[in-house]
This record gives structure tokens, C-alpha cells and sequence, in this order.
């Protein structure tokens, strides 16, 4: 892309984001009306298409990957030898073709058929569902087209506007393997005969949770906030072999995987997964992708959607996994193996070693090193209410180009930005946390990349930062979906100087800890364990405890002082060796 071009393309998105009001997603083919009335043969044959933003467009404007590939679901299926007369209606400004994929066999099978105006014989070669292939690069500006289609079996596609009754209705009678869903964000081409063991009566809330996971991504992406959506919609499709990935048509799911992303319970309480595929089509790459982070920046979209659905169930706080210090499998593993590598180990982030990951791969642990980045949105966007927060970083990182930008820039970046974006000084919490800090190493993620962040570049950094007042917490990093209520009230902590302190030892944990109730020291964000003046372990509120009626608080042997931390950073002792 030269440069005049790549000048015109940030234009476009700078007036496309101009608006500072969140707004509907902008209206492409309705479908609402297809499985209305009797004679829904003729609603599906008989049919207006509007055309959507082209792939590469969309690439290009919002640094992401491919959204579908498949708008216009025509809802029929074609066989192979079927004889199809096609008539489109209209002046179409792109070309239009019909594109027949199969979606049951995983090299996709898949085949275009150019249409022009008039009447257009076609004799399909391959199985699969057809879609109208119509594209412009000012949708809403684009004149619409009409198509009847005659030839193929009626397969149906499931919208937002249906009922459960349309629900059960299309999975007895579809003749293809693969059904459309078509929500306001979202498509779906999901297996039937797993639909049909998983989720055979309540399409619609399948739907609206698919749609809420992309919704929730959007907000962190700042489309709906800055009035810069396209209308296309991201797909998700299942196919027979694999596991679940992203890749250059959307997010794909292993039909052996449907029963977790398809069963509506299991589905809002551990959709982490879904989030996180659909999250690598919508990084914003380079800025906000830089090397280690491939499987990390998307991973706030999979937090964030699952906060939304099911704030008791998050992967990061409760997750039963091993904790820090060797203690084996307790709940909230995976926060607790990261404040504590950050804060007593002094860990590089990046670097961190945790449940998934010790250390000896090039990099750190994924889940690890999406901790603070996770934090970031609990206190600015719950606990401070500014829902803008991460939708300012990435309207940033879409307004300019970073192609050649060194990845330890781009990690140094993002600290301004974050401080931009809150009109806070997150210093404490960047350089407590080893993210601003100077290094010189090789990260290994899918390929390698040396990492370099001078004195210099961290320097100029906090002299940016240095413009904003400091955040009102001194211990943003010690938030969690477990705490962010107190951080968000701002509620002290109650003594409680008849409560007393004894740690247990237990086989199953290998470090001595006392089990203090919520009612206990009450409002604490979190206990340190100091032996004289060092700090040796740090249990957050929540800890080991599925109910949060209670925190593990961990005391290894050497111990001489515990404390509670107020949300503002005061501390409370609440034993110390000089009270025994």
C-alpha cells in the first residue's frame, strides 16, 4: 500500500470515528422477515441483497483480520448437478457472484459463480450453501440488488427476529448438514446434528449470547462508542477436525467442541474460548500485537465478554489451577501466580512464569501476562465507570501506521496511551509491574522477535506521563472481578482486632495459611505476608474460595508480619510475630 493510498484509508476512518456517541450497528440485508408467514419458499427466494465493506477495506481501515466471508446467506442448499437460474434485478456498482461453500468438510470446498444483470444459468459443482457475494467500499451509498433464485432445497437461516418454534421448526426439517444463524454482529454456520444434541430449543439465547461476545469485543474496540462500525458481520463456523482457531475466514470450532459453545449454560459461564478466537480476528495489529502478545491482547476481549456474562465464573479468578510458589491446584490460580511473580519475584512481564507456561518457551505464560492488562479495564471501566478506556486506545491504534515500528516501542506505547486514555499516571503500576521497563531479549511467540526498550525510551515515557495526576489507588494492581466493587465504592477496611490470625499447615497447599472470612478485616483488597521488611507472598481477596465468603491467605514459614490493603494502598497489620 503506498503512501497516498494509505493517507486516504486512515481519512476515511478518522471521519468514519469522528462521532463521539455510541450508535446502532449499521443495517445491512434485512433478514428479519425470511421465516415469516406461510410461504416462507418465496420470502427466501425472492430476495434484496445491500452490499457490505470489502475484506481488504475493512483489513486495511481497523488493523484487523478477515471479517465473513459469507454475508447474504441466500438459506439454500445446493447439491452437486443441481440446475440453478439465477435473475438479478438492479445496477450493482461491484461485481456480484454467488459463492457455494461446504462447511462439513474442513478444505471448505468452495466455489464462485459471477452473476450479472438478467437471468444467469448455473449448474453447481459442489455441495454446500450459497451467498450472495455484493461489495462496496460506501455500503450505505451502494444501490441495492434484487435476486430470485430457482433450483436448490430451502435450508433456512436463523435470525435474531425468530422464535424457539422457527428454532426447532429448521432443525427437524433443514436438509443441510450446516446451519446459517445471522445475528446483528455475528454469523454462525454451526453443524445441525450437534445443534440438535446441544441446543435443540433455545436458538434465540444462543444467538444473543454470540452476539453479546462480539458485542462486548466491539466496546474494547471502540466501534460502537466512536460510530465507526462497517456492518459486516464476523463468522464463526464449526468444522470436523482440529480444535478451535482463528484464521483468515473467522473463527472456526471442532464439531467435538460444540457441546461447550452450543449448551447455553455452559456457554455463558465458560465461553472464554469462543471470545478468544474471535478476539484474534478483531486484534488491532501491529500496535496493540506486538511479539508475546499474540495469545495475550486477545484474551481481554475473552475476560471482558465473560464479566459481562457470568462475573461469578472468570477463568483468571476462578480458575482452579496451580498457584504460585508450587502450592498446586486452588482457585484463582492463575492471578495469584502473577502478582505474586510480579511483586515478590520481581518477574519481567512477559516473562512470567505460570500454570500453563514455566518459563523455558521464550516467553511467559499467556494467561499470566494478561493479568494486568485485565486490571486496566476492571479499574477503568468498572471501577471508575470510564467505558472508554480501552475504545480510546484502539481508535489510536487504528489512526496511524505502526508497520515499522519495533516491537519494544509498540510495548512503550501502549503505556502512554493507557495514561492518554485515563488522563491518570499509571507509573506506579508499569514499573511495579515490569511492563515499562528496560530490556534487550528475544521473544518466542509463533515467530521470534528481539524486544528492545532502552533507559531512554522509558525515560521519555514517564516524562509523558508525568502531564497526568496519579490515579487515587496507589495498589491498581492488586484489582480483581473478586474486589472491584470495594475499588469501585471506595470502602475501608473494618478492623477486626478480635480475629486471629493462625496458620495451618496443609499437605494439599505445601504453605502455611489462615482462612479469613469476608466479615473479617472486611473491604480488604488483599493480604501480604512480610518476613521483617520483605514482602514474601500476596493472597488476593477471593483467593481459594468459590463463594468469596472467605480468602486463603498465605503465610510461609519465616513470616513475621501479615497486613490487609485498603483499595487506596493504606495497610492494616493484622498479626505480627511481636503479638504472639
Amino acid at each position: 500500500m503506498n503512501a497516498i493510498t494509505r493517507f486516504l484509508l486512515v481519512g476515511a476512518l478518522a471521519v468514519a470515528c469522528a462521532g463521539n456517541v455510541s450508535a446502532a450497528v449499521p443495517k445491512g440485508t434485512d433478514v428479519s422477515g425470511l421465516n415469516v408467514g406461510k410461504n416462507t419458499e418465496k420470502n427466501y427466494r425472492h430476495r434484496v441483497f445491500h452490499a457490505y465493506m470489502p475484506l481488504e477495506k475493512v483489513r486495511e481501515l481497523y488493523k484487523i483480520s478477515n471479517y465473513s466471508k459469507f454475508e447474504n446467506p441466500t438459506g439454500i442448499y445446493f447439491r452437486p448437478g443441481d440446475k440453478v437460474k439465477i435473475t438479478l434485478t438492479g445496477t450493482p456498482e461491484s461485481p456480484v457472484c454467488l459463492r457455494t461453500r461446504n462447511f462439513n468438510v474442513d478444505n471448505g470446498q468452495e466455489k464462485e459463480y459471477a452473476l450479472k444483470p438478467g437471468v444467469n444459468e448455473i449448474t453447481i459443482a459442489n455441495e454446500g450453501l450459497g451467498y450472495i457475494d455484493y461489495r462496496s467500499e460506501k455500503p450505505a451509498e451502494a444501490p441495492t440488488i434484487t435476486v430470485d433464485i430457482e433450483g436448490g432445497a430451502i435450508s433456512g437461516v436463523f435470525t435474531r427476529a425468530d422464535s424457539n418454534e422457527t428454532w426447532k421448526k429448521m432443525l427437524a426439517e433443514t436438509p443441510s448438514p450446516i446451519l446459517d444463524l445471522m445475528g446483528e454482529r455475528v454469523q454462525l454456520a454451526f453443524d445441525v446434528a450437534r445443534l440438535r444434541e446441544f441446543c435443540p430449543d433455545d436458538g434465540v439465547e444462543l444467538l444473543r449470547i454470540y452476539d453479546r461476545v462480539i458485542e462486548a469485543e466491539h466496546e474494547i474496540m471502540g466501534w460502537d462508542i466512536f460510530n465507526c462500525h462497517p456492518g459486516n458481520h464476523v463468522l464463526g463456523r464449526s468444522m470436523q477436525g482440529g480444535f478451535m482457531h482463528a484464521d483468515g475466514l473467522g473463527a472456526a470450532f471442532t464439531v467435538n467442541a460444540l457441546k461447550g459453545i452450543t449448551q447455553i449454560d455452559l456457554l455463558r459461564d465458560h465461553g472464554w474460548g469462543v471470545a478468544h478466537e474471535f478476539g484474534h480476528v478483531n486484534q488491532v495489529r501491529p500496535a496493540l500485537m506486538w511479539a508475546g502478545t499474540t495469545e495475550v491482547t486477545n484474551n481481554i476481549y475473552s475476560a471482558w465478554s465473560q464479566y459481562i456474562l457470568s462475573p461469578k465464573k472468570l477463568r483468571l479468578e476462578h480458575e482452579v489451577i496451580g498457584g504460585y510458589g508450587g502450592i498446586g491446584a486452588i482457585m484463582g490460580g492463575r492471578m495469584d501466580q502473577y502478582i505474586n511473580d510480579a511483586l515478590v519475584d520481581r518477574q519481567l512481564w512477559q516473562y512470567m512464569k505460570g500454570p500453563d507456561n514455566d518459563g523455558s518457551k521464550g516467553t511467559g505464560d499467556a494467561f499470566v501476562t494478561v493479568c494486568p492488562l485485565w486490571q486496566l479495564q476492571l479499574y477503568n471501566s468498572v471501577a471508575r465507570g470510564d467505558k472508554k478506556f480501552y475504545a480510546r486506545i484502539h481508535q489510536a491504534s487504528r489512526l496511524k501506521d505502526y508497520s515499522k515500528t519495533p516491537h519494544g516501542q509498540l510495548r512503550v506505547r501502549f503505556t502512554v496511551e493507557a495514561c492518554k486514555s485515563a488522563k491518570l499516571n499509571f507509573r506506579e503500576f508499569f514499573v511495579k509491574l515490569g511492563i515499562l521497563a528496560p530490556m534487550n531479549r528475544m521473544v518466542n511467540d509463533y515467530s521470534s522477535h528481539q524486544v528492545t526498550i532502552t533507559p531512554a525510551m522509558c525515560s521519555v515515557a514517564l516524562k509523558e506521563m508525568e502531564k497526568f495526576p496519579k490515579p487515587d489507588s496507589t495498589v491498581i494492581y492488586y484489582i480483581n472481578g473478586n474486589n472491584v466493587k470495594i475499588f469501585k465504592d471506595k470502602a475501608a477496611v473494618v478492623p477486626s482486632p478480635s480475629f486471629t490470625f493462625n496458620a495451618q499447615a496443609d499437605k494439599r497447599y505445601k504453605v502455611p495459611y489462615c482462612t479469613v472470612p469476608a466479615d473479617q478485616w472486611k473491604n480488604a483488597v488483599a493480604f501480604e505476608a512480610y518476613e521483617g521488611k520483605k514482602l514474601v507472598r500476596i493472597s488476593l481477596r477471593g483467593l481459594g474460595q468459590e463463594d468469596q465468603a472467605s480468602t486463603m491467605v498465605f503465610a510461609p514459614a519465616g513470616t513475621t508480619e501479615v497486613k490487609a490493603v485498603q483499595w487506596d494502598g493504606k495497610r492494616y497489620t493484622i498479626w505480627s510475630d511481636k503479638q504472639s
